[in-house]
């Protein structure tokens, strides 16, 4: 065996350098460091085999470039990088574009978008020129489809959003949008909206449009201030004259139902009398015809009775053409 086997010599000779039991020299530790820095790469998120996905967001695993599953908020492994990495994207996180007007300005790496248009007006059915400023929030259902679909998502949305506006205004009328209706106006300009992202497959959904300021330009707008003006008095003016309308109507209702009543109730008591009368004079009739002479006698009698209390004077023939007078006054005289 080689008396010189493991043995280290210093340069130019000399004795031998003797490796003390347990301890390794410079060049032997490369295998261990290579080791940790391995165990390190593998165990580091994003780089090595495990990742973890916030909350409020989603990841998606590319293998080679080839997009794979979503990822749910968590904890989650793959293969080391580069066979396969992970992109996070938002998912529950509500962001804003102000089309028209910016209410503040985003800070630095804040993802809200906040456009200003160039162009100020638009048109309305009718012709008119009004300046509409909104905002439309949305979120992020399937977030990765903007990404992977999408080269300038920011100027999509807000190219998007305007279109959608000047669309939906221009099937109203100025005074529509200005007053009666704003909510038909925000409703449908979000269907549209909603419509057209879809179309590009941006996995967008749109929440609400909100309108901020429907104007008329800064020359006319004295001028439909004094429209607004007069259409609203002539709405109180309308709705006075309904009112009156209205009571008038009402008490002539009343009035007509009283007399419909008081008619019926006469007409109902007329034909009940008659009704009575026919009834007794059939029933007169049949005695009349069993025996004439005590029926007539009878009748003649009634009839007295009903007359005579009313009369003051009477007078009596007899076969002779002699004529008598009874005074049947209060004193018997």
């Amino acid at each position: 065996m080689n008396e010189f086997q493991g043995q280290v010599f210093e340069a130019g000779g000399g004795e031998p350098l003797r490796r003390k039991p347990g301890r390794l020299l410079p060049w032997d530790r490369w295998p261990v460091l290579i080791a940790v820095l391995l165990a390190l790469w593998l165990l580091l998120p994003g780089t090595g085999i495990w990742y973890t996905v916030p909350a409020a967001e989603q990841g998606r695993v590319y293998t080679l470039g080839a997009p794979g599953p979503i990822a749910d908020p968590g904890l989650h492994f793959k293969l080391p990088a580069p066979i396969q990495s992970v992109r996070l994207f938002p998912h529950t996180r509500v962001d804003t574009v102000q089309v028209g007007f910016q209410t503040q300005i985003p800070a630095r790496g804040d993802r809200q978008l906040t456009y200003t248009s160039q162009v100020d007006y638009v048109l309305t059915r009718d012709q008119n020129m009004i300046h509409v400023e909104y905002a439309v929030q949305y979120t992020y259902p399937e977030s990765w489809k903007h990404w992977e679909n999408i080269e300038d998502f920011s100027a999509l949305v807000r190219g998007a959003a305007e279109a959608a506006m000047r669309a939906t205004v221009a099937t109203h009328t100025v005074d529509e949008v200005l007053t009666t209706q704003k909510d038909i106006v925000q409703q449908e300009a979000q269907t549209h909206l909603q419509s057209l992202l879809r179309q590009v497959d941006s996995g967008v959904q749109v929440l609400n449009v909100q309108l901020q300021s429907v104007v008329p330009p800064e020359p006319v707008r004295s001028a439909f201030a004094e429209v607004q003006n007069a259409i609203e008095t002539r709405a109180t003016l309308v709705n006075q004259a309904q009112a009156y309308q209205n009571a008038q109507l009402a008490e002539a209702q009343g009035k007509v139902a009283e007399i419909l009543a008081k008619a019926e109730a006469y007409a109902a008591e007329r034909i009940n009398r008659a009704r009575g009368d026919a009834a007794r004079f059939t029933q007169l009739y049949e005695e009349y015809r069993k025996s004439p002479d005590v029926t007539r006698e009878r009748l003649y009698n009634e009839m007295l009775q009903q007359v005579l209390p009313n009369v003051k004077e009477i007078y009596i023939t007899d076969s002779a053409g002699v004529l008598y007078q009874l005074k049947l006054d209060d004193k018997g005289e």
